[in-house]
């Protein structure tokens, strides 16, 4: 019997992309197949947009109109409303490739005991190309997941639920479900815990998907993004959370990866939010963002070894770590470090 899926699209004013992203998926789906579209409050077209596809696409579209969740309930939704075989992510605002749904289908049905088959993407419209970082081939227990992969936070390997296809199954047996609280980096925990619960995963080296990164309106991309040290704190939280679930400080490099990713990522765009507020104070807001658990807990984690790096980086790592010299940072000197 032929694999199926549900493929679940929240969808959030994204009115410029919807229908393209739609089209890249029709073309692909068999009888079988459903794709439920989430309408989580728009307010722009989408909503109109989505009722008109629908229409079009009866025998393969379910929609869902609700007041705006958020991402994590909106995604537990479709999971919930899904009724095929294995589960798929498709934000509203990218694009699969025209041998997405072939692919991930020959090769279920090759191996009908894969719980989890992760895949690689492209991001668009720059075309670049990110393999997961661990080997491909099946994977039965953590230790041949992990290894010879160092660098699973800094590659962003547990970052996007669009990479997986997932056996509705294995989601439901083991109440997996994206974290209501967290509204940003909410698939990371999801992944972590979809990889490490015991299921049968199969890594591919192939890229199906295509991540758009030029929606200025992305969350993840607008300039000020209201309460960001809130946000980030509580997914902190939540991650060391599943670190300790899942014993992950045993994993080889594990601690470092992390904290790395943290600094180089988290605290730069915890920076550029401050440089691009109104906030008059500066040098009190830089105080208050270093001296976040986020930021000082992984400093203290890498200790020294930044200084393996440029001098200038070295430098800027030097005063964000100790918070010195504070007054003569600015962030928009710094940021190609």
């Amino acid at each position: 019997m032929a694999v199926s899926f549900s493929i679940i699209i929240p969808v959030y004013n994204t009115e410029r992309y919807l229908k393209t992203c739609i089209d890249t998926l029709i073309i692909q789906l068999q009888k079988d197949d459903e794709v439920v579209l989430i309408n989580d409050g728009s307010t722009d077209n989408s909503g109109k947009i989505c009722t008109e596809i629908v229409n079009q696409n009866e025998k393969n579209f379910r929609y869902i109109q609700q007041q705006n969740r958020g991402l994590s309930a909106t995604r537990n939704v479709g999971i919930k409303k899904a009724q095929k075989e294995y589960l798929l992510f498709i934000d509203s605002d990218d694009e699969v490739k025209q041998d997405y749904l072939s692919v991930l289908r020959e090769k279920l049905t090759e191996r009908n005991d894969i719980d989890v088959l992760m895949f690689g993407y492209e991001t668009f419209p720059n075309g670049r190309v990110f393999y997961p970082g661990f080997s491909e081939g099946i994977k039965k227990t953590q230790y041949e997941l992990f290894s010879g992969n160092q660098s699973i936070n800094r590659n962003n390997d547990f970052s996007f639920s669009w990479r997986f296809a997932i056996r509705r199954s294995y989601i439901m047996s083991k109440n997996l479900f994206f974290d209501e609280d967290v509204f940003l980096g909410e698939d990371y925990l999801f992944n972590a815990k979809v990889l490490l619960s015991g299921g049968l995963v199969y890594v591919m080296r192939k890229s199906l998907y295509r991540y758009r990164i030029d929606n200025n309106e992305s969350i993840m991309r607008k300039k000020i993004k209201p309460d960001l040290e809130a946000r980030l704190s509580v997914q902190y939280t939540k991650k060391l959370e599943i670190i300790e679930q899942y014993g992950l400080h045993s994993v080889p490099g594990w601690d470092f990866d992390f904290s790395w990713y943290y600094i180089t990522a988290f605290r730069d765009m915890l920076l550029r939010n401050l440089y691009n507020s109104s906030e008059q104070d500066k040098i009190k807001g830089l105080r208050r963002i270093l001296s976040l658990p986020l930021i000082s807990d992984n400093y203290r984690i890498i200790g020294t070894r930044y200084w393996k790096y440029s001098k200038r980086a070295a430098l800027f790592h030097f005063c964000c770590k100790h918070r010195v010299f504070l007054q003569y940072i600015d962030y928009k000197m710094w940021k190609k470090i």
